[in-house]
């Protein structure tokens, strides 16, 4: 799994002077083979040696022939040798094949991967004790389970069978509240951005209503499942749940930043104002449209990108160079400052706004 915390170590990684080749390989077995994968691999890293990075693109040619398992879908390669700088993830979602060099890592794909698969638990709860599932880049991992006191019934009637009954509702209580704990653990060492609920009956009920006010925010969702059910099964149904509440929330905020971009408030839509804004430091959120691009300028000394080349840098008046992609930048300059970065599929009013937008924070 790929981490926050990996995430922004790649985006705090400065070559400071030298080169880092990010590597982005589609290593889906069943869609092609293997030889075509390292085809692929070594004729663009044939091209990067050329520039200068032939120990980086050594180095990569050996972690797919020796190191490297081919069971994942994707790979994500970061490399500067020259600053003795390796990280090497295996992805459980494909990707497309991408050979990007920088003075950073190249982290837009991931981050997009990261928005699109999800960082969410799932706590599959029954009168007894619980499963802990975390969810990442369509990976499912589960934690120890938790077990209180085996809940037995009475099957006479009676008197004694409703004292009983209370002594069960008393046990079963304690099982829950245990599960509330151990879920309030677990959320917090995972990082959870979000929960979906899973269970049977009113038990699932109970236990999100014992959930600490915090944690009864990140509910997403509840699916149906019992102890017995597969992590493969749990995965498949909470990643629906999953998707429904993302396009929901991402919904929201396109709205959010289009009334306020237009009220004059805490929103900005479109590249040139977006950029501004990422210039001040003041996207909180920044919204886009998968896919998008477009050529612009960069000012290699102050750092700020436009969608337009001009005379002269509208800040420190150093030149101009033209890049490429001036919303690769854009990203890559929002995550420096601390902002998050959510890339949208196929919501048109994003795509009227002009592609890209963001949440400010003042």
């Amino acid at each position: 799994m790929v981490s926050q915390r990996d995430l922004q170590e790649l985006v705090g990684f400065q070559g400071d002077g030298a080169l880092v080749l990010s590597l982005y390989l589609d290593t889906d077995l069943n869609r092609q083979p293997k030889d075509q994968c390292k085809l692929f691999l070594r004729e663009r890293l044939r091209e990067v040696a050329d520039k200068g990075l032939h120990k980086d693109a050594q180095k990569v040619i050996q972690f797919f022939d020796y190191e490297y398992n081919w069971q994942g879908r994707a790979a994500a390669v970061f490399s500067c040798q020259e600053r003795g700088f390796w990280r090497a993830y295996s992805l459980a979602v494909p990707t497309r094949n991408l050979v990007f060099v920088a003075e950073t890592p190249y982290v837009k794909p991931l981050t997009d991967l990261l928005d699109e698969y999800g960082q969410y638990g799932v706590v599959l709860v029954d009168q007894e004790g619980a499963r802990l599932f975390a969810v990442q880049l369509g990976e499912i991992q589960e934690a120890s389970g938790i077990y209180g006191q085996v809940v037995k019934r009475h099957k006479q009637g009676g008197w004694s069978q409703k004292a009983y009954q209370k002594r069960v509702d008393m046990q079963v209580l304690h099982n829950v509240k245990m599960t509330v704990e151990a879920t309030t653990e677990f959320c917090k060492g995972q990082g959870c951005k979000a929960l979906i609920l899973a269970g049977t009956g009113g038990t699932v009920a109970q236990f999100r209503d014992l959930l600490p006010k915090k944690l009864q925010k990140l509910v997403v969702g509840t699916i149906s499942a019992d102890m017995n059910t597969s992590s493969d099964a749990v995965l498949e149904r909470s990643m629906a749940v999953w998707l429904a509440a993302k396009h929901k929330e991402e919904d929201a905020l396109v709205e959010q930043a289009i009334t306020a971009a237009t009220k004059g408030g805490a929103g900005v839509i479109g590249l040139a104002d977006t950029m501004y804004a990422i210039r001040q430091g003041r996207v909180q959120t920044l919204l886009l449209e998968q896919g998008y691009e477009t050529p612009g300028a960069l000012c290699d000394h102050c750092g700020y990108v436009i969608v337009e080349k001009g005379p002269k840098c509208l800040f420190c008046g150093s030149e101009m160079r033209d890049v490429d992609n001036a919303v690769d930048l854009a990203v890559q300059r929002a995550l420096e400052a601390g902002g998050k970065v959510i890339t949208l599929v196929g919501n048109e009013k994003l795509v009227q706004a002009g592609h890209i937008g963001a949440i400010l924070r003042y």
